[in-house]
């Protein structure tokens, strides 16, 4: 049985306050904490001083690393020792089971080992030769981070409430440095990720609510960072009414635990009232693993203005016929398919198709056939309403939707026809002499009224289809009518 002592506890005082100072101004966490444990150690004059790491915990074991030592008699170090490098402990011995859950908690504890029943924790401590130890949990985000502890190998001290105290302050303030470093981790990342992605952050904590947003959201949104009173209300403002709904509608999946995330683009507004596409990410995070319901919601926000432009263009590329600029046949199904489907109007097609085509290309090459495309494109153009539409369905065959009767329809018709037929136009032949070329074109047309039987684009097309080559047989330069609609010039069919 050895002597109890006591520790000089003047030094205390002034030691916290030279801890917090190399805390708190420290460049470098580690060398930080490193400069708070040797003061630690000075004065309270222990053996050695130690941080042990929490790396990961389970029902039966506890997984830590030894990452911070303070020994000023080299005989009591241990930080070399492979013992104490990643070293798992099983919690079968119940005394180290209720040393670990009391870590858990937060709770320190005091050891004379002499005075420990016999079993694994007083062997542990017998085998590094410690006669009296003190250790209190460092306590990160409420979690159990680590260990803070002083050994003495040379006394059994009586620890007393005010050297439990002591330590407990001073894991506190080594707390608080970590819980710093993490904030500042994360910031340098938020930083990296933000710079790398054109994005801003954000993160909503559900109970108490609570908002954080990034600088860079900030100023995405117009607000000079940070923005005091940014709320998920004037967050959601910024957008336009009908994604306001349905950024609602998601969060509210989410919060009930039915969705685990979302992503959307969504237009909206900066605080001047230019118009921005952002691309919304949110995900869910610490799930309650019975209700499935989140503690928090994070995401990202990226501009995604250039990225909406290059998808329309692309969108209209896909549905433009490169030659003439006109909408290609895939835009023309596309819009006349819904005019067709509705029954409030007169609805007519036209096929147009130039006569003789082929003999162009022969004769003068595919350069002024390519000329004579895109000159009977702006005639057509010229010939129509803004509201009409006229595509190229491929080679030298045009398609024209207008919302007209089929009388009304047959006078568009003819007076694109003469219009072509009157048109002397100049081309380049193949030894790259101008030419002069004449044209004419046959059209087909087919046309429904809102009282007729519901028709499909495919059937109108193919009527109209069918009047273009009765137009060709009858010999070209003509327009023809399907089959079954009364031509309004002389009362019979064509």
């Amino acid at each position: 049985m050895h002597a109890r002592t006591r520790l000089d506890q003047s030094q205390y005082l002034p030691s916290l306050a030279r801890c917090a100072m190399a805390l708190d101004g420290g460049e470098d966490w580690v060398t930080s904490v490193r400069a708070a444990l040797q003061i630690v150690g000075d004065a309270t004059g222990v053996s050695r001083a130690w941080i042990f790491q929490t790396l990961s915990r389970g029902d039966d074991h506890v997984l830590q690393d030894h990452i911070f030592e303070y020994a000023p008699n080299p005989r009591w170090a241990q930080l070399h020792r492979k013992k104490f490098r990643l070293f798992r402990s099983t919690l079968d011995d119940p005394s180290y089971r209720h040393l670990v859950e009391g870590r858990i908690r937060g709770q320190p504890a005091a050891f004379v080992t002499d005075r420990i029943d016999p079993g694994f924790l007083r062997e542990d401590q017998e085998s590094q030769s410690i006669l009296s130890m003190l250790t209190a949990p460092i306590m990160v985000g409420g979690e159990w981070w680590g260990t803070l502890g002083l050994d003495d190998c040379e006394r059994a001290i009586q620890w007393s409430p005010d050297d439990t105290a002591y330590l407990q302050t001073a894991a506190g303030l080594i707390s608080g440095a970590i819980h710093r470093q993490h904030r500042t981790a994360l910031a340098r990342q938020v930083t990296v990720i933000e710079r790398f992605t054109g994005s801003g952050m954000w993160e909503l904590v559900l109970a108490p609510p609570r908002l954080w947003c990034s600088d860079s959201l900030f100023t995405m949104l117009g607000y000079p960072p940070p923005y005091a009173q940014m709320n998920v209300r004037r967050l959601v403002r910024h957008l336009d009414r009908d994604d306001q709904s349905r950024v609602m509608t998601a969060v509210r999946a989410c919060l009930d635990g039915t969705s685990p995330g979302f992503r959307m683009d969504c237009h909206a507004h900066r605080l001047n009232g230019t118009p921005v596409w952002l691309e919304l990410i949110t995900d869910t995070v610490n799930a309650n693993e019975t209700t499935g319901r989140p503690g928090r919601l994070a995401g990202l926000v990226l501009e995604a203005s250039e990225r909406k432009a290059r998808e329309l263009e692309l969108g209209q590329a896909a549905l433009t016929d490169t030659l003439t600029g006109l909408p290609n046949r895939r835009a023309f199904q596309k819009h006349a398919s819904r005019a067709v489907t509705d029954r409030s109007a007169d609805t007519a097609v036209l096929m147009v198709d130039i006569d003789h085509f082929k003999q162009i290309n022969d004769s003068l090459g595919h350069a002024a056939g390519d000329e004579a495309l895109r000159a009977l494109a702006r005639m057509l153009r010229a010939a129509l309403r803004d509201t009409d539409l006229v595509a190229r369905m491929g080679g030298e065959e045009f398609a024209i939707l207008l919302a007209e009767n089929v009388a009304e329809a047959y006078d568009v018709a003819e007076r694109i026809r003469q219009a072509v037929a009157s048109t002397i136009m100049r081309v380049t032949d193949l030894s790259g002499q101008p030419q002069d070329l004449s044209l004419t074109v046959s059209l087909g047309l087919a046309a429904q009224h809102p009282t007729d039987g519901q028709e499909t684009l495919d059937v109108l097309l193919s009527r109209a289809d069918r009047a273009l080559y009765s137009a060709k047989r009858a010999g070209r330069n003509r327009v023809c009518v399907d089959q079954g609609a009364p031509d309004p010039a002389d009362g019979t069919t064509r």
